[in-house]
């Protein structure tokens, strides 16, 4: 079943038109039997997290809410390195994958869910219940504590029942805690006092401002009684300043159980480079196992076809390849930690000792050995997949310009022509070279069509991430034009009115007019 075939038939199943009807319209259907029923006949079965795949692709927001979807392999490498445990607290919950692959290993456990959007909770709500887990699932900013609101999710006979718990207080507070949350995002510090009395915080330096990375590293280890384990951004590994201060906080109170690298290109929607990092309250030995995993994955190509717009976008099929790891490479990973080992180029063990000569560094490649190789660089492939990305992005937003105007606005049009020639040039140098294909620069052309200005979509794949920017900054544009329009138009009313009243306007033109 193709992705849009399933949109249509949950479309149907609920009764709406759009994405913008469909959360409101599930949180109000009652989740019952007969609708879940209705649901696994449209699925067979629950192998495949469809929820996950419908939001991601059509509701996800990467801009303001860095909502990343985890893959499917990265949600069981985390299961099985968080272990077992009968409370399990989920922070950033999205729409329950990383919970969905622990439930399958601890299928009585009582999962604690926290996710802030909104819109994502009566997926998650699905998601739990349709497999009849215990949940508890709060609609709230775990960083603020601030809640929205409160669901239990009870075992039934065969489907779990919902129920709305706002006037009941949940302390979160499990065996382990699990967590893909947004990267690199900007958040509220709590001010001094408030501080000094959040146990979360009280123990170490705050987080910058600039970047809650680290506050959720703290929040989910206050939440655990045991282990924690995120997949983080690699920028957590080796930064200076605040960071660098709760990095020796935990390698100097022994918190650290293992850092793993991942390769990039493992998420759907993004190719940015992450890694894991392992908490251990009850660690019993004072090692860190650190894993570089950038050499070990597999390829998967993924086929899909168009999910929006004309006939031509819909009837093709689109391939997209991604990293992923296969269960050896998972349990390759698992191993490696559990025995200790070093393997050159791929794991060893470190005391914090060590740890603290190299200024609290935690990047993998900084401990284990790397065999020397003539070939000091990165494979052709790579690279040139790296520029082709670049390109594309490019490309897919193009600016359509009257040769007037783009001089008014200082755009060189003969630099631009120079430019691609040279580019074409290069890329045809490439070809013959190392017969890889490189992407050529379109996205800029000029017209003599007086005072034509066109941004258009180059690309039928891809939208390039400067219209995500450019339809935001144009909304946030028109919004004021609408607000001085009204206030304009209230002017015209008052100045109107009396002249209206008083005759002085003469209204049966307006009749006349329309005859």
């Amino acid at each position: 079943m193709e992705l849009l075939e399933y949109k249509n038939k949950i479309f149907n199943l609920f009764n709406c038109k759009n994405f913008e009807e469909l959360p409101n319209k599930m949180l109000n259907s009652g989740y019952t039997s007969e609708l879940f029923d209705e649901y696994m006949k449209i699925v067979g079965n629950l192998n495949k997290d469809w929820i996950k795949h419908l939001f991601q692709y059509y509701q996800a927001d990467r801009i303001n809410k860095k909502q990343d979807f985890t893959p499917n392999c990265l949600s069981s490498l985390v299961s099985k390195l968080s272990g077992k445990a009968d409370v399990i607290y989920d922070c950033c919950a999205g729409t329950g994958s990383l919970t969905i692959e622990k439930w399958k290993e601890s299928p009585n456990a009582l999962f604690i869910c926290e996710e802030l959007d909104k819109s994502a909770i009566p997926f998650l709500l699905f998601n739990l219940a349709i497999r009849n887990m215990h949940a508890y699932v709060i609609n709230g900013n775990v960083l603020t504590k601030k809640t929205e609101a409160r669901f239990e999710i009870k075992k039934g006979v065969k489907y779990g029942i919902i129920e709305r718990i706002d006037s009941i207080e949940l302390s979160v507070k499990a065996d382990v805690s699990i967590s893909n949350p947004p990267y690199n995002i900007s958040w509220n510090q709590p001010v001094a006092l408030e501080a000094l009395t959040d146990e979360r915080f009280n123990k170490c330096e705050l987080p910058p401002k600039s970047n809650a990375n680290y506050a959720f590293i703290l929040h989910c280890l206050s939440a655990a009684n045991e282990k924690s384990c995120l997949i983080l951004p690699n920028g957590i590994l080796r930064s200076n300043g605040a960071e660098q201060e709760i990095r020796k906080y935990l390698i100097d109170n022994n918190l650290i159980e293992s850092v793993i690298i991942l390769p990039d290109k493992m998420f759907e929607v993004t190719s940015i480079s992450t890694c894991i990092l392992v908490l251990n309250k009850k660690k019993n030995n004072d090692i860190i196992s650190f894993i570089d995993s950038r050499q070990n994955y597999s390829i998967e190509v993924r086929e899909q076809n168009g999910q929006v717009g004309g006939k031509s976008h819909t009837n093709r099929t689109y391939l997209k390849e991604y990293k992923t790891f296969n269960e050896r490479q998972i349990n390759a990973i698992i191993n490696a930690i559990s025995s200790g080992e070093s393997i050159p180029e791929f794991c060893i063990t470190v005391t914090s000792k060590e740890i603290q000569q190299k200024n609290y560094d935690i990047s993998p490649s900084t401990y284990i050995q790397f065999k020397e190789q003539e070939q000091l660089h990165r494979p052709y492939e790579e690279i040139v997949s790296d520029l082709n990305f670049i390109n594309q992005q490019r490309n897919a937003c193009k600016l359509v310009i009257n040769e007037t105007l783009a001089k008014q606005y200082g755009l060189d049009i003969n630099l631009y022509k120079e430019d691609k020639k040279l580019a074409e040039e290069s890329a045809n140098n490439i070809k013959t070279l190392l017969d890889l294909k490189v992407i050529t620069p379109d996205y800029i052309s000029f017209t003599k069509n007086k005072n034509e200005i066109c941004i258009k979509t180059n690309d039928k794949e891809i939208l390039s991430f400067l219209f995500e920017r450019f339809i935001k900054m144009w909304g946030q544009n028109i919004q004021q034009f609408n607000i001085f329009e009204n206030r304009y138009l209230v002017e015209l009313r008052d100045a109107m009115l009396p002249e209206l009243l008083s005759g002085k306007l003469d209204v049966s033109l307006l009749k006349e007019a329309k005859e």
